[in-house]
């Protein structure tokens, strides 16, 4: 009896042991809804885990949520400004759209060497996006220097990218300042800074929009006007481009009367 038990026992474990690796999940929340700072927290805690585990690969998988189109795609955008803002390295993660369900949920795994990837419901390519043919926020640099959870994270080098990658693409600057003087010197250092990047000085546009002084009402935005796009003239700048401001926290919201 108890030689059977050990036969047992043993192929058991030796069953065990002949599956290998496997992936795990260590962390999951939802993909919808206005938490990006738990997200941030959350994604925090995945960079611990992983640089205590350098040999495993990470695997973000971000569901689209059926109630709410948008989730997936802002919550990525939400992650991937948090690695650029961490300074992680992106090679380490690899990120996957899962489909779409009730109540989807963002998961974070650590996949061992040898070990196979979750099986996972991609999400569904039926059409592909049309281009923009519609002047567009790329990104902004609020005064109070809170990123913010939406957009892209402000980095001239990614807006070069983008104002590159279609010839007939050109980048306005809107500066808003209370100081003609200082908004000279954004203009000169971004428009510098776009030349050494390869952007042409015909390709940029900026504009200077004034705001009262002590309301920390200081932004400066980089909108990317499309190939198909006719530039628009300063004149008609604030009306054509309709700015976009925000109030950066709730502190300072009164200052601002937003």
């Amino acid at each position: 009896m108890i030689h059977i038990i050990f036969l047992i026992l043993f192929a058991s474990a030796t069953a065990t042991f002949s599956q290998g690796p496997s992936a795990r999940m260590i962390d999951e929340f939802r993909t919808a809804g206005n938490n990006c700072e738990e997200g941030f927290a959350r994604l925090d805690s995945y960079f611990v885990e992983l640089e205590n585990n350098p040999m495993d690969e990470g695997l973000i998988v971000i569901s689209g949520d059926e109630l709410d189109a948008t989730a997936a795609r802002r919550r990525e955008q939400q992650l991937l400004n948090h690695f650029t803002f961490r300074k992680f390295d992106r090679t380490r993660v690899r990120v996957i759209r899962a489909a779409a369900r009730t109540n989807a949920t963002t998961q974070f795994w650590l996949v061992p060497p040898g070990a196979d990837m979750p099986e996972i419901e991609r999400e569904r390519r039926d059409a592909v996006a049309e281009p923009r043919v519609q002047s567009y926020l790329y990104a902004a640099n609020y005064a109070d220097g809170v990123p913010g959870c939406f957009g892209n994270l402000y980095d001239i080098g990614e807006f070069a990218n983008v104002i590159k990658a279609d010839d007939g693409n050109t980048a306005r600057i809107v500066i808003n300042e209370s100081s003609r003087i200082r908004y000279r010197r954004t203009a000169r250092e971004i428009t510098a800074e776009l030349a050494s990047l390869g952007i042409q000085r015909s390709r940029v546009a900026t504009v200077y929009k004034y705001v009262r002084p002590n309301r920390l009402l200081e932004v400066t935005e980089l909108w990317v006007i499309p190939s198909k796009r006719r530039l628009p003239t300063s004149a008609n700048a604030d009306l054509e481009l309709g700015l976009i401001h925000r109030c950066p926290s709730k502190i300072t919201s009164w200052l601002r009367g937003c």
